[in-house]
């Protein structure tokens, strides 16, 4: 299952939830963008140039002036701040109700991607785990699936970023498409700029669950064989080895912080840049209209500085995105039902034993070995009797009486009680029994 299989299957068991944070998110958008537009009209109405500027001013700030014409002229720049604060109030409160949206739905996926595991481990036939460390299985339910809710929890961050750019883009374009041409260039090489760091996210990433992987694996296989640890002295080289990983892993994990503090500032720097660099070829594409060019530039600045840092959350999230995608890829993996051994269930219901149990030239191998543990076995088991099986280890002892509950499946020949093949009842009801 591709890791981005996962997340949209994950996501659309919930989706009022998803929904309802996309739409969230576009409201304090819309909010953000509409009371940023109105602080241009406030700052000319206190310069005293919005009459005088009002023919030359952009579509969009004209519109938003003339909501403002039944308005008298005393009270004017009042009613215009007090739309402000309203925005600004609406636009919080949206981001509010988003992130509680937002929290809620990250709590059931995460909940959701745990007692998916747990029933995949439950369900899953035991041959399963010869063949799978339980310290990978430990891993891939704890730190790996805590990854992986990062990876969502960024995701619908990304989603509520890239509405807001969305919002703040159709405000420039209708202020000027010029400008915003130019600016687009400018914040793309940005993105550009981050794209090195977004790579070396996912890097770090993979070495980081790689090294988990090993440090959950190896703590499990201490504390399992303590015994053996203690009888042949070796305290001191199990501890020098955790301690190895440990080292390991932090070194990964604080070249990863490294790597994201500094996404930050060399997006505001980069973006600072570019700022200026609208503002120059603005001036010089406008020309000799300086009034014009006072008012459009201050709208578009003001607007495009307002949305500045929704880009930098945008490409610290590719970063952060980047960085736990290969534990979603793990988690995707470990959860797939097709790659894995399920015992098959009958429609028979068992019923207490009457007759015999019979080991049919029974023969059996484990998964991933080419060697018979046991090899056409022919056994009659009479009701009411005792049966020893007496071998050396290895014998195979414990394996047949783990074919018995059906903890494995014969590889060859049958085990047939009353009569019955064993594979025709329905495993729970006979383990009940």
């Amino acid at each position: 299952m591709h890791s981005k299989k996962l997340l949209l299957r994950l996501l659309r068991q919930y989706p009022l939830l998803v929904v309802l944070t996309i739409l969230l998110g576009f409201a304090g958008a819309l909010f953000n963008g509409v009371g940023t537009i109105l602080i241009v009209p406030i700052l000319l109405e206190l310069l005293g140039q919005a009459s005088n500027l009002s023919d030359q001013l952009p579509p969009i700030l004209q519109q938003t002036l003339g909501a403002f014409d039944a308005v008298p002229d005393n009270y004017r720049l009042l009613a215009m701040a007090l739309a402000v604060v309203s925005l600004i109030i609406l636009k919080n409160l949206s981001s509010y109700v988003g992130s509680l949206t937002s929290g809620a739905l990250n709590r059931k996926l995460s909940t959701s991607l745990r007692l998916e595991g747990l029933r995949l481990l439950l369900d899953v036939d035991l041959a399963y785990y010869s063949t799978t460390r339980a310290g990978d299985l430990i891993n891939h339910l704890n730190v790996e699936v805590n990854r992986t809710t990062i990876a969502i929890r960024t995701l619908a961050r990304l989603v509520i970023s890239i509405v807001t750019i969305f919002v703040f883009i159709v405000f420039l374009l209708l202020t000027s498409w010029q400008l915003t041409l130019v600016a687009g260039t400018a914040l793309g090489l940005v993105a550009l700029i981050s794209q090195a760091a977004i790579r070396q996210a996912r890097s770090f990433g993979q070495q980081l669950s790689y090294l988990s992987k090993e440090y959950s694996t190896r703590i499990v296989e201490i504390l399992t064989g303590i015994r053996l640890v203690k009888s042949t002295a070796n305290e001191e080289m199990e501890y020098e080895t955790v301690q190895q990983l440990v080292a390991e892993r932090e070194d990964a994990e604080y070249r990863s912080q490294l790597l994201f503090a500094g996404i930050g500032p060399i997006n505001e720097v980069c973006s600072m840049i570019a700022l200026m660099g609208v503002a120059a070829i603005g001036r010089l594409v406008v020309g000799g209209q300086v009034e014009a060019f006072s008012s459009i530039l201050l709208t578009y600045l003001i607007v495009l500085f307002r949305m500045i840092p929704f880009i930098g959350q945008l490409n610290g999230g590719r970063g952060q995105l980047a960085n736990v995608l290969p534990s979603v890829l793990i988690v995707s993996e470990f959860l797939r039902r097709e790659d894995k051994p399920f015992m098959s269930s009958g429609n028979h219901t068992y019923t207490p034993l009457q007759k015999e149990i019979h080991f049919n030239h029974l023969s059996f191998r484990y998964p991933g070995h080419n060697e018979h543990v046991l090899n056409r076995v022919n056994l009659h088991l009479k009701r009411g009797t005792t049966l020893a099986l007496v071998g050396a280890s290895g014998a195979g002892k414990s394996t047949l009486a783990d074919l018995l509950p059906r903890f494995y499946d014969p590889t060859d020949g049958k085990i047939e009680i009353d009569g019955r093949d064993l594979k025709e009842f329905d495993i729970k009801s006979f383990r009940k029994i």
